[in-house]
């Protein structure tokens, strides 16, 4: 596990704001700008990448379910912790379902449920390979079984009528469980030194 050594004071965070129609290259630049800005130098660049992918992740999640509407990418570091968030309008009609379909993706055991929708895909491509697969979540499990993220979702009113605003937040590296420090989990563990016995 990573740890992550924030170079700006607690508390910062950084947005921007991408288009619904944002090709990837700029959703790649996006990110790493707003990673740049977070965590300008990690000691650990496979972390960094991690942590980009997880943006990229959650923002093509964003990105088709905004339906046309722009998508807000929120970066901040907290508690030797990266948390992401990325918040979209979507019709209110379809937030029931969306969250209910969220809530089984982040409260499933994720290697059970990625293992299962692998399989999945593989079966509905089968069956009918010129029909792209409903929405699987398989990146969002991906995150989960393979980065250790943990996932939580909400939905709040939107200004937009007939709108909710939904929003997916990552943290990563998953917090320890209740009762477990911190900073003893994310930091290196110290060299063992024999210590001579008195005779």
């Amino acid at each position: 596990m990573a740890a992550v050594t924030p170079r700006r004071p607690p508390g910062q965070w950084v947005t921007c704001t991408l288009a619904a129609h944002t090709d990837s290259d700029t959703r790649q630049a996006s990110v790493a700008a707003v990673l740049a800005r977070v965590w300008p130098e990690p000691a650990d660049q496979v972390a960094r990448a991690d942590a980009s992918f997880i943006a990229e992740e959650l923002l093509d999640n964003a990105l088709r379910d905004a339906n046309g509407a722009s998508v807000r990418l929120t970066m901040g570091i907290r508690s030797a912790r990266v948390v992401i968030r990325t918040s979209n309008d979507v019709p209110t009609a379809q937030m029931t379902a969306l969250l209910a379909h969220l809530a089984r993706l982040f409260t499933t055991d994720a290697e059970d449920a990625l293992a299962a929708r692998v399989e999945a895909n593989a079966h509905e491509t089968n069956a009918a390979p010129d029909r792209p697969t409903a929405r699987s979540g398989l990146g969002l499990l991906t995150l989960r079984a393979d980065y250790g993220v943990a996932l939580d979702v909400r939905a709040r009113p939107s200004v937009r009528s007939g709108f909710s605003v939904l929003e997916v937040r990552a943290t990563w590296p998953q917090a320890p469980s209740r009762g477990t420090d911190v900073a003893a989990t994310l930091a290196p563990a110290p060299p063992h030194v024999e210590r001579p016995t008195r005779g």
